[in-house]
């Protein structure tokens, strides 16, 4: 059985971004990357991934020693980039088989005005994976014209490009989700992207509550 590891953004601290909704990179890349694995364990490709609420250095690195040891054919990494740019990236390792996969990703990623195959040698999870390891930029979440779209359909275009670019590299036989499932999974994301953003709200308020309190026992 195939074997796929998936790791989605986890910065730190999130990057703000200009989406409709109050969301981050992390938030929307965690959306993203649930649509992602549902089709791919729908395929019959086994997914790992794990150290979901992990962030920062020790994340990335939890990851790939699990990927390592675990013996995963591919290594998918999904971002949002930032900078004023309107495309969408693939990068990887500068070996002819890490750049034949990527072209793939390529051949595949129709959804947006414009994608691009890069090399990278100064990213940890391109370097330290013993697999190949794609790792996409999906689109500029400063611009707010593309967020838009990515919060209205084109997470799940470019989640589904990515589930036909994996099975053609791995062999697997791609199948295109029924009209009723893809109504399903646009809303499942939906809800956890929703629940995400409650957590993180629940802990400014609870921040700022401690912080309160504390001066108010100052002031006795």
């Amino acid at each position: 059985m195939a074997k796929v590891y998936l790791s989605a953004a986890a910065h730190a601290t999130d990057n703000p971004t200009k989406c409709p909704t109050k969301c981050g990179e992390n938030v929307h890349c965690k959306a993203y990357m649930d649509i992602v694995e549902h089709r791919l364990c729908e395929l019959g490709v086994e997914v790992k991934r794990s150290f979901k609420e992990q962030t920062g250095d020790a994340a990335m690195r939890n990851r790939v020693a699990e990927a390592n040891a675990w013996g995963a054919d591919i290594y998918y990494v999904a971002h949002t980039n930032a900078g004023g740019g309107r495309y969408s990236m693939t990068m990887c390792y500068p070996d002819k088989p890490s750049i034949a996969k990527a072209d793939v990703f390529h051949k595949y990623r129709k959804c947006v005005k414009s994608h691009t195959v890069r090399t990278r040698t100064d990213l940890y999870e391109i370097n330290a994976t013993k697999m190949a390891c794609m790792y996409d930029e999906l689109f500029f979440h400063d611009n707010a014209e593309d967020c838009k779209w990515f919060h209205n359909g084109g997470m799940e275009l470019l989640a589904e490009e990515t589930v036909q670019a994996l099975c053609e590299i791995l062999g697997v036989t791609y199948k295109a989700p029924s009209t009723a499932d893809s109504k399903v999974k646009e809303l499942e994301a939906r809800i956890k992207t929703l629940q995400s953003e409650n957590d993180t709200l629940k802990k400014t308020v609870n921040t700022l509550t401690a912080k309160i309190n504390n001066a108010k026992n100052a002031l006795q």
